[in-house]
Formats: C-alpha cells, structure tokens, sequence
C-alpha cells in the first residue's frame, strides 16, 4: 500500500490530537481540523481518568434495562431519558436491549479489554518522551460504597473484571481512609483499582500535544467543515465555513459528529450521544490523591489543576437540546457531602458543564478503515472512555496508515458492523 505523506484529521479532542501526534512521529505530515480550539470539546469536561481493566464492562446490561423506566420520570438518576427524545433514540434503544444480552455484554467486555489493557502503556508511549509526562498521575483509582448492599450487589461485576485480568483490593473503611483522608467517613466499603492512572488537568493535556504538534511542523486549523465529497483522483475535498480543504487522507475523530461526517461517505452508523454533566469548584485543593467514583450512583470525584471536579451520569437528550443545568447542580449537591470541610459555596467559584460522549449501543468504538476507500480511517464513539483510549486509538491508527499490522483483532471496531 501507498503511505500516505500528508494525513488530514477532522476532530482536535482528545483522540485527534492523540492520533495526529502519533502520526507524526511516524514522519507523516498532519494537519487538524476542528470548529473549536484544541481540547475545548468533549475533551475538556471529563474526570480525568485513564481507565485501564477496571473499566471493561459494558454499560448494556440486564440491571441496567431494569432502571429504565424511572428514568423518564426522574431529572435526579444517573441515567435520564428526555421523554421528547423518546421516539428518536427508540431504534438505538432496541440495540441498546440487544446488546444488554449477558452473553453479548461478556463478548463486548473481551473486545474493550482488549483495548484498555494498552490504554496507560500508549499513553506513557505517546508522552513519555517530552515534558508532557507531567500531566500523568499513575496512582489508581477508588469506587467507594456508602452500604454493604451496593457492595455486594457490584460483586458479580468485580468477578467478571478479575476474569478479564482487572487487579484490585476490596477495601474497609479504615483502609479506604489511610489512602483518602480527604474523603467523609461515610463509606463502608471500597473497591481500590490498581491499573487506572489520571490527568492533572484533561485540557492542559490537549493543549501541550497541540503544541507539541504545531512546534513539529503540524498545522491547527479553526474551521467548521459542513461537507465532503471524494474528488476523482482519490482525494478529499472538505467544503468547510471558511474555503475549501483538499485532503490526501482523511482520519475522522469529530466525536459526537462523526456519524454525521460517515454519511458523507455513504456509511449510516447508530451513534448517539450520552450527555455528561460536571461541576468544578475552582482553586480548590482537597488533596484527593486519585479519582473517586461513587458506586451506588456513578458519580464521579477528582482533584485537577483547576479545582475539584465532580461529574458523571447519562442524558440521553441529542445533540440539539439545550443543557439542564439543573443535573449538574444535583450531582454537586450529591457528592460535596463525600468530601471533609468543604468550603461553603458562597466562598467558592463554581462552574458548571455539558459535553456530549459520542456512543454506538453496542460501547465499542468505531476504529479502523473505511472499506471503500483506502485513504480514509475513524476513529469515533468511545463513550465515556474517549481520554482512556484516545492513545490507544491514535497509536492503532497511525499502524493503520502505515500498513502496519495490529496485535489487537479490529474485527470488533469495524464501522460496518452494524
């Protein structure tokens, strides 16, 4: 095959940077196309963590489904249907049921593990060699229990993990506050992760690989791109806001978008996006010394850069639904309560966010080729795990591009499985 000498990538989140600078460290010139500034997308308002093992179950499954129906009543759960979203999101709910079968789920596990066993290792690959290393802390993760029940009812999850390899201690509550005394003395047990790493800071993240890619000669380009067409003699053609784009090859990382952009190309994929909520109370320093996740509700705690973030649960509400802040405000409301003499907010800058996490039903990612056209890959739908496999994917694509043979079986990623 012919490697190409100039790759286009359409997306600068987390992914696209990943896959850009990977590329270009195989000696392809790049350049990345986004309508936002590096990292400000989805990029920008997720924990912070790199999930390794402890992460490769599925979201479909059997306990989930049972929640279903509350979630079109309730704007409190982690997991909230817009009931005026219903009739739209029906097909990919019905794959979504499909896909919570046991036998698909643990089928589905296998192929995520496959990826995240490599998710910290690509990453030390990706940064190891320059200054960015700083931005990585390689200290667990913890999923703590306010009850015995929501333990024990996690434990049937915990099994199947340590089956795919996921290595963890089940913790009490005197143990679990020798390693975050940060955390209230209101959990009575907790599961500590031993392979899961974070981020100091997600955007800081973004914006040293951008750097890093425009100091080795790549190019940023702010642009909004509405169209594509292949041109006849093979290239692409990006009719974008601001001109026309000519491209050599083509990576598609556009998060959320990126279905959009495959029907451009003739491919129809079931993307949808789960919309995450945070807070951050900036400058606040509570000295968490690895993300928190709270088991019975899902959401999640971290210490950044900028302050304590809190986060977490699902929306289902499209792409064109304005925010319900009010989600945001119920997650803070929630979690300050876990975290000792916490400030009063009056005393405390608080911001609040959306992002949208693109997901397919099955929460397996689209990587890999397009089979139509030798000069076009995806890169797309990493759920709630786009900052965790962002480095695995960018290293798997630029193998790709170079005609390199994979370790991992890309049969599962494939965008025409569907």
């Amino acid at each position: 095959m012919n490697v190409p000498k100039h790759v286009t990538v359409l997306g600068a989140g987390i992914v696209g940077l990943s896959t850009a600078r990977f590329l270009q460290r195989a000696g392809i010139r790049v350049t990345l196309i986004d309508r936002l500034e590096p990292g400000y997308g989805c990029s920008f308002g997720n924990l912070a963590m790199i999930c390794s093992l402890e992460n490769a179950l599925p979201i479909p499954s059997l306990q989930v489904l049972s929640s279903v129906p509350k979630t079109l009543i309730s704007r409190k759960g982690s997991l909230v249907i817009r009931p005026q979203y219903l009739p739209k999101l029906v097909p990919w709910l019905s794959r979504f049921v499909y896909n919570s079968l046991p036998t698909r789920r643990q089928r589905h596990a296998k192929s995520l593990a496959a990826l995240l066993k490599e998710s910290v290792s690509a990453y030390v690959d990706l940064v190891g060699r320059s200054g960015v290393q700083a931005h990585l802390r390689q200290h667990g993760s913890i999923t703590v229990f306010e009850t015995d029940s929501g333990f024990d009812a996690n434990s049937k999850d915990r099994h199947l993990l340590r089956a795919l390899g996921a290595r963890y201690d089940e913790l009490n509550q005197h143990e679990l506050m020798e390693l975050e005394p940060a955390l209230a003395p209101i959990f009575r047990r907790a599961v500590y992760y031993h392979g899961c790493a974070q981020v100091v800071s997600p955007l800081g993240l973004c914006q040293a690989l951008a750097n890093q890619i425009r100091e080795s000669g790549g190019e940023i380009i702010r642009n909004e791109v509405h169209h594509a067409e292949l041109m006849t003699d093979g290239r692409f053609c990006l009719f974008a806001h601001e001109g026309q784009i000519e491209c050599e090859a083509l990576v598609v990382t556009a998060g959320a978008w990126s279905g959009q952009v495959a029907r451009w190309f003739g491919k129809k994929v079931p993307l949808e996006t789960e919309r995450g909520y945070h807070t951050t109370m900036s400058n606040l320093d509570v000295n968490l010394k690895r993300p928190i996740t709270h088991g019975e509700t899902n959401i999640g705690m971290v210490q950044l850069n900028e302050g304590l973030r809190f986060g977490g649960t699902v929306e289902l509400a499209g792409l064109d639904a304005p925010p319900d802040y009010v989600r945001a405000r119920n997650i803070h409301n929630m979690a300050r309560r876990t975290i000792v003499d916490l400030p009063l907010d009056e005393s405390l800058e608080i911001t609040n966010w959306m992002g949208f996490r693109p997901t397919l039903p099955d929460y397996l990612p689209v990587i890999g080729p397009c089979p139509d056209h030798a000069n076009l890959w995806y890169a797309f739908g990493h759920q709630h795990i786009g900052l965790s496999l962002a480095a695995c994917t960018g290293r798997i694509i630029s193998r790709l591009v170079l005609g390199v043979k994979n370790e991992i079986d890309m049969t599962p990623y494939r965008i025409d499985r569907f």
